[in-house]
């Protein structure tokens, strides 16, 4: 038996699982130094399979007539990275209680915030942002809030403002973000198999399958030597 799931419902997921993709490991993505830029990453399992998230979702709270700030993927434990064990559907309320950001804060005198961070080294918030997507500052993400060490930002002053602004390469800042991108994620070896035997099954089909778009198959099959053409009729 299929999953079952409506076409709307199908694309609003598929909506929710690129947009954690992109912030988790495309550069040019606002988001990202939140996220992928803070080592937050997604489990192989999610990550190489758009089908292995849907399956998780249905089973795990997704509903799909919910209004969108009603069911929203949250991580359990902010620190934690985005997998099974470490994420829930919930409401918007429930995310923002979730940071506990502010409480960390007026508990601990040696966080602070980026603005904080920035009078420290007596610089732009600008700075600090792009010197912590670089890695120069070491921070913490708790929801959608950064913290900082003030002990560790007055240490390692001296090398952070040496330090250089990181900035994506022309061929990741020219390409389209999203799942079609040529660089959004590596091949794995388990994927080409499947492009490389389609058994039968439609490009749409593997598309959805391995969480890839049409056209981002086509580009890998060049790649490897060979056409949708000559593999589909070979199965």
């Amino acid at each position: 038996m299929g999953i079952e799931i409506s076409k709307s419902g199908r694309n609003r997921l598929r909506n929710v699982w690129t947009s954690m993709m992109e912030r988790c490991y495309d550069p040019v993505v606002k988001a990202y130094p939140d996220y992928g830029g803070s080592g937050i990453t997604v489990c192989d399992e999610w990550r190489y399979s758009f089908a292995a998230f849907i399956a998780w979702a249905m089973e795990n709270g997704y509903d799909e007539k919910a209004k969108r700030s009603e069911c929203t993927l949250d991580r359990i434990n902010p620190f934690g990275n985005y997998c099974p064990e470490n994420c829930r559907w919930t409401n918007m309320e429930a995310q923002a209680n979730n940071q506990k950001v502010h409480n960390l804060h007026d508990e601990n005198e040696d966080l602070i915030y980026k603005a904080e961070v920035a009078e420290l080294l007596g610089k732009s918030i600008g700075f600090v942002e792009s010197r912590t997507a670089c890695g120069a500052i070491p921070s913490m993400l708790i929801g959608s809030r950064r913290l900082y060490s003030k002990a560790v930002v007055e240490a390692l002053k001296p090398r952070i403002l040496k330090s250089k602004r990181s900035k994506p390469s022309n061929d990741v800042a020219k390409c389209k973000t999203g799942q079609g991108s040529a660089n959004y994620r590596p091949w794995t070896e388990a994927e080409e198999q499947i492009i490389l035997h389609p058994n039968g099954k439609t490009i749409m089909e593997l598309a959805r399958e391995i969480g890839r778009s049409k056209d981002c198959i086509y580009a890998r099959l060049r790649r490897l030597g060979t056409t949708w053409s000559a593999v589909s009729k070979s199965a």
